[in-house]
């Protein structure tokens, strides 16, 4: 599980956003005990929450908002040649 998902964090959460996050997510009953505690231990971790940002968080809304996609009539550059040099 994602520990972000489960703590109902965003991915630049603060220590303390993060524990004040666990009491909250054990008062809503969502999750489990267990998996909330697993959650904040792996957050606090410097080394696991390295991790686990490497590995699961993908934030493409942040992306869809800087790029604006072109038509694709639009051509943004011309054909590119094949070299033969390396032939």
């Amino acid at each position: 599980m994602n520990p972000y998902k489960i703590l109902n964090l965003k991915q630049n959460a603060s220590k303390q956003e993060i524990v004040k996050a666990a009491v909250g997510a054990l008062r809503e009953k969502k999750y489990s005990g267990k998996e909330i505690a697993i959650a904040q231990r792996q957050l606090l971790s410097s080394e696991s929450r390295a991790v686990i940002d490497f590995q699961t968080f993908i934030n493409t809304d942040l992306i869809k908002k800087k790029v604006t996609l072109l038509p694709s009539s639009v051509k943004t550059s011309p054909i590119l040649e094949r070299l033969t040099i390396f032939d």
